[in-house]
């Protein structure tokens, strides 16, 4: 499984580290693939490796919005694009995006909910956590794309449950 994370420049709240902590550590993914980007991408990326998972890093070309990403040699970095395209090729390249924006509400002009938004419209299964509460899953369809997703969706909100 490729988990795509996404998520705001001002970093994960706590309840957001936890959520991102156990869907990597309970699925234990085979990439996880984020933007490099400063805050939520440089804390899943840290998150990630502790827990052994391979990182596939797509930077910005904006390098005053890049995040201190160590690359190791089982990771894998590409080549720097504009911010908007570089979030489609994670979207793209996933089989689930985890979203952490830095409220509920929906914004305009914020690269996190755009990259929800595009998600949502090619029917890539997301899950959002919000910076306060449970998170919340999103889709438009549902097949065989990914194995384990149900799975993955019931312990993630039955572990705010708790």
């Amino acid at each position: 499984m490729r988990i795509g994370i996404t998520g705001t420049r001002q970093g994960m709240s706590s309840m957001q580290m936890l959520g991102c902590s156990l869907v990597l550590g309970k699925f234990d993914p085979e990439w996880v693939i984020h933007g490099a980007a400063i805050g939520v991408d440089t804390e899943a990326h840290s998150i990630a490796g502790s827990l052994r998972i391979r990182r596939h890093v797509w930077p910005s070309n904006m390098p005053d919005m890049t995040g201190d990403c160590p690359i190791e040699s089982r990771d894998k970095i590409e080549t720097p694009h504009y911010p908007l395209d570089r979030n489609h090729d994670i979207v793209d390249g996933s089989h689930v995006l985890l979203a952490f924006p830095n409220s509920r509400e929906e914004t305009l002009r914020s690269g996190t909910w755009a990259t929800i938004r595009y998600a949502l419209r090619v029917w890539k299964p997301t899950v959002i956590f919000y910076p306060t509460g449970r998170p919340k899953f999103e889709m438009k369809r549902f097949g065989d794309q990914v194995q384990g997703l149900e799975e993955l969706m019931r312990v993630t909100l039955n572990s705010w449950r708790e």
